[in-house]
């Protein structure tokens, strides 16, 4: 099976993650967690990232996305 580079990258970086991490990727590969996924690609991609509180929130918001998707 042919594999384009994209592909090969996302095979290499999911051998390389935890149990955790594997779970997280298939579920949102499936589009289990598709709205909270774009949000959050929103958050990083949109808005000022240049302030201090945004970063904060962009940190508090990651670690309840995590904690959430571990649950």
């Amino acid at each position: 099976m042919k594999v384009t580079a994209a592909e090969k990258k996302m095979v290499e970086a999911y051998r390389e993650a935890s149990s955790d991490l594997k779970k997280i990727a298939l579920k949102v590969l499936k589009g289990e967690y598709g709205d909270t996924v774009t949000g959050l690609l929103n958050m990083v991609g949109g808005g000022s990232a240049a302030s201090s509180s945004a970063g904060n929130s962009l940190g508090d918001t990651l670690g309840n996305l995590i904690g959430g998707l571990l649950k």
